[in-house]
């Protein structure tokens, strides 16, 4: 397991994430323990990459926007004509270079909305109160996966905070 620890600009809790190489997935050490977010073994990500590859890029890229305060939310998102995994600061925003935590394989085929509820550890969906990750519009109350505008979202933001 490889750890880069850092504090955040914008909260007096921190999150440590890391690797966990022995699952292939991203986890977050929080007040209440590490917990695995998202396993980094699907095939739909691009081949090039491996899953340990792809974990500690991805681990430590959420770590440096942890701590540069620009990520509240993850989705999928279309970056140069690529489908790709990424961490955003407000849900309308697109994903940009800076953000891409890993890439996914092209394949028409591929869902890639629903993709990203499929990595994510089930521990998450555990601490989620419903079992539906699409809310409506008319559901104000905070998710941690919902969707809006055919997008889904993981918001990490309420993740920590759940977890702290």
């Amino acid at each position: 397991t490889s750890t880069i620890a850092f504090f955040p600009k914008s909260s007096h809790a921190k999150a440590i994430f890391a690797c966990d190489t022995t699952n292939m997935s991203t986890t977050v050490e929080t007040g209440k323990g590490v917990v695995p977010i998202i396993e980094w073994q699907d095939h739909s990500f691009i081949a090039s990459v491996t899953p340990q590859q792809r974990c500690q890029n991805a681990s430590e890229k959420l770590q440096q926007l942890y701590n540069d305060g620009e990520i509240k939310y993850i989705k999928t998102d279309t970056v140069d004509d690529y489908p790709v995994i990424c961490g955003i600061s407000k849900i309308e925003d697109s994903c940009l270079p800076n953000g891409i935590l890993a890439s996914l394989k092209i394949d028409a085929a591929t869902d890639y909305d629903h993709m990203l509820p499929k990595i994510l550890d089930y521990r998450i969906w555990g601490l989620d109160y419903e079992p539906s990750y699409v809310s409506s519009s008319l559901d104000r109350s905070p998710r941690l996966i919902f969707q809006t505008n055919k997008e889904i979202h993981v918001n990490l933001e309420l993740f920590l905070q759940k977890t702290m």
